[in-house]
């Protein structure tokens, strides 16, 4: 126990001197909340080379779904950056579109039918 007691006098007296020089920040109890890169629908047309009208109607459509909160945000930019990193980057639309469909299908929203009452709601 004795040869213990100098060791274990060192180790506090180096976690009490050492407190100092850690940031303020280190202490707090503050939470970081992670930030999405806002792209626009006009960027993500590009990044993922939509080659028809209807390809970059449906980009249009999805952020329109996203802006009224039918969509989650989070679901599209998983979904651009699955497709983004894909080996082919001239199919890149095609996952993009794909993903999104099944990530939309296992949280239960029909992402074909909310694009057809936007539609409905133009006409």
């Amino acid at each position: 126990m004795l040869n213990k007691l100098p060791k274990l006098m060192v180790l506090c007296s180096v976690f009490l001197l050492g407190t100092g020089f850690l940031p303020q920040t280190f202490f707090s109890r503050q939470t970081v909340q992670a930030q999405y890169i806002q792209l626009s629908a006009d960027q993500m047309k590009a990044a993922l080379r939509c080659p028809t009208d209807e390809s970059k109607e449906f980009v249009d459509d999805v952020f329109t779904l996203v802006a009224r909160g039918i969509v989650p945000e989070s679901l599209v930019i998983s979904s651009f950056n699955y497709a983004y990193k894909q080996p082919k980057q001239n199919q890149s639309w095609y996952y993009f579109q794909k993903s999104l469909e099944l990530r939309c299908e296992k949280l239960g929203i029909n992402l074909d039918r909310e694009m057809s009452k936007l539609h409905k709601k133009e006409k």
